[in-house]
């Protein structure tokens, strides 16, 4: 299970100094203008790379508002991702349907199956390790069935043959820019607040957070519906971007697993570390295929080794290196 603080520590967030409010507004307008300046200023394929990496960053933290903040480690995120492309493209790209209200069904299909898993986990006691197979059981038998599926494409997925939005790869990545700023903003508002701190209290000790009041299964399928929300969203987008929907890009477990290991080399756990670890994984991960080109799978060894030396030396991921930073120059 990834790590999340206590119920003692849950309780010590409160009492923590904040820093001044315009100083955080002047650091949230610095990097909300950096990040328009890259997107207006950016060549084509290094734009291209930097809205993969938005995506990752809207689905890393989707995702880790159940599998990290709730604590409630899922691999059915491949079937809330595969709810918005395939969604979106067969019922606004085959039938005409506007794009947003197709999102809108996907976000409704994605919840609902999220609700459904946590019911059963519930239903049969399944915590942790046990609910976390129970979701990629239940992730693998998603892939076989829209393998399986003519209407769905089957293996060879389908293809977006026009865009119901008019945009570019710039405006993609605005667009996207905007997700992973409101999915945060989501996950600022809630951290300190009674959700985000029963969030954490159920994923540090259910029976303790029990013991003060907490609901677990509630606060299990607020998170899971947060999550698979977001989750369906961001692949809606991921699909309409790459212009086609494919079983094994959409639906399968090898996504997932990209997406546990962004968020914990940014930092499980942590507010920012699941948006800080795809965006600088990301960007690394096409450096070294394009370095490594002639030597097919190097670039994925020496990004596992990279993944290792981050666990081992950086328990907290690169969002907690400032703390330890200032910490070493405290001492």
């Amino acid at each position: 299970m990834i790590q999340t603080e206590s119920v003692a520590e849950v309780r010590v967030e409160r009492t923590r100094p904040r820093s001044r409010p315009w100083t955080r507004v002047a650091a949230w307008v610095g990097i909300l203008s950096a990040a328009t300046a890259l997107g207006l200023l950016l060549p084509e394929y290094q734009l291209g790379i930097a809205v993969t990496a938005l995506v990752f960053g809207a689905l890393c933290q989707a995702w880790h508002i159940q599998g990290g903040l709730a604590g409630q480690f899922s691999f059915a995120h491949g079937l809330y991702i595969g709810c918005g492309a395939y969604s979106t493209v067969i019922l606004s790209g085959e039938h005409g349907w506007p794009f947003f209200a197709a999102v809108a069904v996907a976000v409704v299909m994605a919840v609902a199956f999220s609700s459904l898993l946590d019911a059963l986990g519930e239903r049969f006691g399944l915590k942790h390790l046990s609910f976390a197979l129970l979701t990629l059981a239940v992730g693998e038998v998603g892939l076989l069935a829209v393998q399986g599926t003519e209407a769905l494409g089957g293996h060879a997925g389908i293809v977006w043959l026009s865009s119901p939005l008019d945009l570019d790869t710039r405006g993609f990545f605005f667009v996207l820019l905007g997700l992973n700023v409101v999915t945060l903003l989501v996950v600022l508002y809630v951290w300190p607040r009674r959700l985000g701190l029963e969030f954490r209290a159920v994923a540090s000790n259910e029976v303790a957070a029990s013991g003060i009041g907490v609901a677990p299964l509630r606060v299990r399928l607020a998170a899971g519906a947060l999550s698979a929300g977001f989750t369906a969203i961001a692949g809606a987008f991921y699909g309409l971007f790459i212009g086609y929907v494919d079983p094994l890009t959409f639906a399968g477990v090898t996504l997932v697993i990209q997406i546990v290991l962004y968020t914990v080399i940014g930092g499980a756990g942590t507010r920012y570390g699941p948006l800080i670890g795809p965006l600088v994984a990301v960007p690394v991960v096409e450096v070294l295929r394009a370095e490594f080109a002639e030597l097919p799978g190097l670039a994925f060894v020496i990004f596992g080794l990279a993944v290792v030396a981050v666990i081992l030396l950086l328990p907290g991921g690169l969002a907690g290196l400032g703390s330890r930073l200032r910490s070493g120059r405290r001492a």
